[in-house]
């Protein structure tokens, strides 16, 4: 179990890793074969290279905002359900 092992012991570093694999075989995938199948968008071999970099560093933005996503609620174990009138008598302010 490669999730729990991680949960224990090497807290985000994975997560961090394959975030940017999976940001950057997103961006493999679509600019050098998906979109210019589709002739959406110029393949990344004539793109100049500001527009490639401004294409990875996209895509590895978005890898990092998904991998935050799906491991916060791992981080916060301690949550659990809870019925309307709980979270109106627990409210602050």
């Amino acid at each position: 179990m490669p999730v729990a092992r991680e949960r224990r012991g090497r807290g985000t570093r994975g997560g961090v890793w394959r975030a940017g694999v999976f940001g950057l075989t997103l961006w493999g995938v679509g600019m050098l074969a998906l979109l210019p199948a589709l002739r959406v968008a110029r393949p990344a071999w004539k793109a100049s290279l500001l527009e490639n970099a401004t294409n990875v560093a996209a895509h590895l933005a978005y890898g990092f905002a998904v991998q935050l996503v799906v491991e916060e609620p791992a981080r916060q174990r301690a949550h659990r359900r809870t019925s309307d009138a709980e979270r109106q008598a627990s409210r602050v302010g």
